[in-house]
């Protein structure tokens, strides 16, 4: 199994849709009414200049799901833009916001989405819009641009953004720089110096929390804040994917914004199954990270982590084990790193989820990191 051939896959969703949706909605306040909502998201998956920017598969799309979750759920269609591969140019993403933005009115929700490529140029995020060219400054849609254009034409109270690429977490530090009225929530795949896998697993995560996913709920009290879909998010990005995801507020937008109202309790796997699903499963002499589904005449149905159900196994006891989070260490120690397939003596700076935060010798902040246990190793006596 390697991750280079399964781009962008379909993954299984182990999502409860609450076929009451109103009627549960209607019992809590939701923090976002369909009619004051706004959306324009952008999905690319293909590019003008292919040799500079490589497609992802198409087949299963979980950006046009989630787009699709806002329609199904009352937000008009006059207030859903959806920009998709070649329609995704910058002149075209440019005449969205010039033609959404105006018509949005006091205490709107405007939810900005992008999934595709990421990239930056002189600390700077830009987004790969479907004709970007090597010019990045010059053609790219830079995060800058998206907080700036809200900024000047937005009339609502709150915008949420998310982004599914490399780099994204770089929405969060432009939105920090504005100390308007406007509330901002970031969350993203990724932190702002970090690239990201190319699964859907963010996007995924997102479709959870909106859809009232019981997993999402853990404080198990029957309501999926936003708070606590960025904890689910960073914590599935992390043994998934082991990236870092990212989230921030600011100028006032509450973090415990209601989002869904659960549709049920978490759900056991069944027979034997621990509490925590995630586990480590053998497959070609190599453990891969993996999460129960079910368990039942002593073999587990699993799913590997950053894969789609056509990775679905059942398992007998001799392939699968308990995981083990990967040890820490302490900030301040010295290792090495990967990076471009050499090794590099770096400083750590700080240790979460098993992932690390380290700062290159002799390189500038700029390259800070966060790296998987793969890519980190204690350096020799």
């Amino acid at each position: 199994m390697s991750r280079n051939s399964v781009r962008r896959c379909t993954s299984a969703i182990v999502v409860a849709l609450c076929g009451l949706w109103s009627a549960c909605a209607s019992a809590q306040e939701l923090g976002w009414k369909p009619e004051k909502t706004w959306v324009i998201a952008v999905g690319v998956l293909e590019w003008k200049a292919s040799k500079l920017y490589g497609g992802f598969p198409k087949e299963g799309r979980r950006d046009a799901e989630l787009v699709e979750f806002f329609r199904k759920h009352g937000v008009p269609e006059e207030q859903v833009v959806f920009l998709e591969d070649k329609q995704a140019t910058l002149a075209h993403i440019d005449k969205a916001f010039d033609d959404v933005l105006p018509k949005t009115k006091e205490n709107d929700l405007l939810i900005i989405y992008y999934a595709g490529h990421g990239t930056r140029v002189k600390d700077a995020t830009y987004f790969a819009n479907y004709d970007i060219t090597a010019k990045t400054e010059e053609t790219g849609w830079s995060a800058a641009s998206i907080i700036d254009a809200v900024e000047a034409n937005f009339h609502g109270s709150r915008v949420l953004l998310a982004a599914d690429c490399c780099y994204s977490g770089g929405l969060g530090v432009e939105a920090a720089k504005r100390k308007g009225k406007i509330e901002y929530a970031v969350l993203t795949s990724v932190q702002p110096t970090c690239e990201s896998t190319g699964n859907w697993t963010f996007t995924e995560s997102l479709l959870q929390g909106l859809n009232g996913d019981p997993a999402v709920d853990l404080d198990g009290d029957g309501r999926v804040t936003l708070a606590e879909l960025a904890r689910y998010t960073e914590t599935r990005m992390a043994f998934d994917e082991e990236q870092l995801s990212y989230f921030s507020t600011a100028n006032g937008f509450d973090a415990k914004t209601l989002l869904a109202v659960a549709a049920g309790k978490p759900k056991r796997p069944g027979e034997g199954a621990p509490a925590d699903d995630r586990v480590e499963v053998e497959w070609h002499d190599e453990w891969w990270h993996a999460h129960i589904l079910a368990v039942k005449d002593g073999k587990t149905l699993i799913r590997y982590g950053g894969y789609g159900p056509e990775w679905n196994e059942w398992v007998g006891p001799d392939r699968i084990r308990a995981y083990k989070p990967p040890p820490e260490f302490a900030a301040g120690v010295a290792v090495q790193v990967e990076w471009g397939g050499k090794w590099w003596p770096a400083k750590v700076l700080e240790g979460r989820l098993g992932l690390h935060k380290v700062h290159y010798d002799d390189y500038g902040d700029e390259w800070d990191e966060w790296v998987g246990p793969k890519r980190i190793k204690p350096v020799k006596e």
